[in-house]
């Protein structure tokens, strides 16, 4: 009997994250720092994730999760470089601004422009 409970633990651990995805797979996640304009200091490390249809960022620790945010990519006006090396800049049409400092900046800026670009994205009046 014991077995099976740990066999049934197993696989539940397996394959979770796959059921906990909600039916969005993850185009391209990468590891990045978020760091806040206001204080230069407060630097959160955590992970980036691209889908279908949003653009999140996760920080692990509890401490931390202000810092995460998750944004529709019809919300996204535009994702470039900035000045100082591997630093993007994420604006949105709301007037939000994220800076992310990413080591493989290249490849995030075209993945989701490629994702942005096949979706329509919302006009600004």
């Amino acid at each position: 009997m014991p077995l099976r409970l740990y066999q049934a633990a197993f696989l539940i651990a397996l394959f979770a994250p796959c059921l906990c995805a909600n039916g969005q797979d993850i185009i391209y996640s990468q590891s990045v720092v978020r760091d806040d304009p206001y204080f230069c200091f407060a630097l959160r490390r955590g992970k980036i994730a691209l889908t279908q249809d949003s653009l999140s960022f996760r920080v692990p620790n509890k401490r931390g999760q202000r810092y995460s945010f998750s944004e529709p990519l019809k919300n996204i006006s535009e994702v470039r470089k900035a000045f100082l090396p591997n630093r993007i800049i994420i604006r949105t049409w709301s007037g939000k601004r994220y800076r992310l400092y990413a080591y493989k900046r290249n490849d995030l800026i075209g993945y989701t422009r490629d994702v942005m670009a096949k979706k329509p994205s919302l006009k600004a009046n």
